[in-house]
């Protein structure tokens, strides 16, 4: 799945569980671990062929048209750029159960406690396993030790994107009807308190001013 739906499906599932969380996950942060894998994988990519591209070192028509598979999958050519095995090595490590587990394992073990928001990574690899083909990348979900992958649904497939993005509007529009709701509820309870505080005022300015009448009759008698 590309990068923006990612993250937008990560901080979804962050702000659905606040719902019923009594501790917030917080939103920002899972989204980061949904965009957190293909960052982490294809970030390199594009800095190197804008370098060597500047550089002169390489030029546009000396680059592949489709990026290639998994090395682990189908051997790439000897005379492939050194980066795009690399990237694939990455984006195995990063699109891995395995490594996700065992990172997460570290992280448990260092703060003590579960950080719910590296599910948004967790979350990643699973849309990812159904959403790649064997054309481009797919999801080594169990590297290193299998090398079992999906031919899933292309992600870039014109139906499947405006199915997914129909669904993100849909989910994202539920969110701001529900938060504009609890916004006027909590509109109509703050006049309620502000008046109720009122009431409170006046009745004591009220005894005040009875109980200094009070006193001065007692003294005039």
């Amino acid at each position: 799945m590309d990068i923006l739906s990612h993250g937008l499906w990560a901080g979804a599932g962050a702000a659905a569980a606040n719902k019923r969380l009594k501790k917030p996950l917080r939103v920002g942060l899972a989204t980061f671990f949904g965009v957190l894998p293909d960052l982490f994988a294809f970030s390199i990519l594009p800095i190197w062929t804008f370098v060597n591209v500047l550089q002169k070192d390489v030029t546009f028509s000396q680059l592949p048209r489709d990026l290639p598979p998994l090395l682990a999958f189908e051997p790439l050519p000897l005379d492939t750029f050194w980066v795009y095995p690399f990237t694939s090595l990455l984006y195995a490590l990063s699109h891995s159960l395995i490594v996700f587990f065992l990172i997460a394992s570290i992280v448990y073990i260092v703060k003590r406690r579960i950080v719910w928001e590296m599910s948004g990574w967790l979350l990643h690899i699973v849309i990812d396993v159904g959403t790649h083909s064997y054309q481009f990348y797919p999801t080594p979900v169990f590297w290193p030790i299998s090398f079992w992958h999906f031919n899933g649904i292309p992600w870039h497939t014109p139906w499947f994107m405006a199915v997914n993005y129909a669904a993100l509007v849909f989910v994202y529009f539920a969110f701001i009807h529900t938060w504009r709701r609890r916004k006027l509820r909590e509109g109509e309870v703050k006049p309620v308190l502000s008046v109720l505080r009122r009431d409170i005022r006046v009745k004591l300015a009220v005894r005040k001013i009875v109980g200094k009448t009070m006193r001065k009759r007692v003294e005039e008698v």
